[in-house]
């Protein structure tokens, strides 16, 4: 496949080479994906020197189980790989990720939301690694191969979750909220939905019309997490390698915003933006950051936001009900 493959839903597009990788550790890799010819799509990068080596003393998380499910060899190339994405590439997806556990975790146990969902959840193990809150449901939905050989590995190693965990196959090209609903998803309940390395492949319609239908499912106090790069990231010197690198590789990024915040406001979610290696989001990690004040700079936002029960949806928007009431009866 050398184009993208836009998507209706939350996967992202295959493309046969490894580019990029989730590693924090020595046995840490995340948010892999099969694809063709035995290769596979990872949507994030990291970097240990070697899958082998003695872990990084000040790492930001741990996953023991990254290692069974894609095994050295592949490990290795990962390896290789996040060496040509430039310095700065661990510590910027380390503090992604530690910042996204923290998020999760939190909302779980402040305001003892007990539904997650991870969309287009790859090789994510956050549901066996993760302290969740007891009663916690973690539903991971991805392509029906993907979950196939996640489900697989996970049995073939005996790896427990820490939670009630729910793996979801699905297309999401077509209807695939009956299929989360199938599973035991109430949408009457708050939930925290986690969108991570995967909505700047997509254009913008796709993007939005993911939005509608998360909030669509989601009820009043709900939480939503996402990652969003701005139009910057695509152009800019220091950082054109990386688009031109997935572009080239058939995965271009595509959507792009400089405000997360006032993207999310628009289907009534609200929301707060942060850039890595601010005070909330460095975890003792010496990352640049330059003020939003400035123009023309690349940046990447963490952002969180929660459901306001008083917000309107945007103009054209079916009407919603808050409570989450039969939203789950068709797709």
């Amino acid at each position: 496949m050398t184009r993208q493959r836009i998507l209706s839903g939350l996967t992202v597009v295959m493309r046969p080479s490894s580019t990029w990788l989730l590693s924090e550790n020595a046995q840490t890799v995340e948010q892999c994906r099969p694809a063709p010819r035995r290769r596979w799509l990872c949507r994030r990068g990291g970097a240990p020197p070697s899958v082998h080596a003695n872990p990084r003393s000040d790492r930001l998380f741990d996953d023991p189980w990254a290692i069974h499910l894609i095994g050295s060899q592949m490990a290795e190339e990962f390896d290789r790989a996040i060496v040509q994405q430039g310095p700065g590439t661990a510590d910027l997806v380390a503090i992604n990720t530690r910042f996204f556990d923290n998020f999760l975790l939190r909302v779980t146990s402040t305001y003892g939301i007990r539904q997650v969902i991870l969309l287009a959840s790859g090789l994510d193990t956050r549901a066996f690694r993760l302290p969740w809150p007891p009663l916690t449901q973690v539903f991971e939905l991805d392509q029906p191969a993907i979950v196939a050989y996640m489900n697989a590995r996970v049995a073939l190693f005996d790896v427990k979750p820490s939670c009630t965990r729910h793996s979801i196959a699905v297309d999401l090209n077509y209807p695939w909220t009956d299929a989360l609903c199938r599973s035991g998803f109430d949408p009457a309940q708050p939930s925290a939905w986690l969108l991570e390395g995967f909505i700047y492949f997509l254009v913008e319609p796709v993007v939005r019309n993911l939005l509608q239908g998360i909030t669509d499912l989601s009820a009043r106090g709900s939480w939503l997490g996402v990652d969003v790069v701005n139009g910057d990231m695509l152009v800019s010197r220091s950082t054109r390698h990386w688009s031109d690198g997935m572009a080239a590789l058939g995965a271009p990024w595509l959507f792009t915003s400089d405000e997360p915040e006032a993207v999310l406001a628009e289907f009534g979610w609200s929301a707060s933006a942060v850039q890595p290696g601010e005070p909330s989001a460095d975890f003792g990690r010496a990352y640049p950051v330059v003020p939003r004040s400035q123009t023309g700079v690349p940046r990447s936002f963490l952002t969180t936001a929660t459901l306001l029960a008083s917000n309107s949806p945007p103009a054209g928007s079916p009407t919603r009900d808050r409570d989450g009431e039969s939203r789950c009866l068709s797709g």
